[in-house]
């Protein structure tokens, strides 16, 4: 495996554990929608598709 495949296994499953906590954090908390909980699982998304456009723009 080459390092740019190692690269790109590594960025995918950052991502998914981004995705996955955000939806934890949802699930977990959700009759407090106005706490900051929301905002962290918001960051977590965002932080899951920046890393996923970095790994579609990088591609061989």
């Amino acid at each position: 495996m080459t390092r740019h495949e190692t690269e790109d296994k590594r960025i995918v499953i950052t991502q998914f554990f981004c995705f996955l906590i955000a939806l934890l954090v949802s699930y977990i908390f959700p009759e407090s929608k106005t706490t900051p909980n929301f905002k962290v699982a918001d960051a977590l998304v965002m932080t899951g598709t920046v890393l996923l456009a970095i790994k579609l723009t990088i591609a061989e």
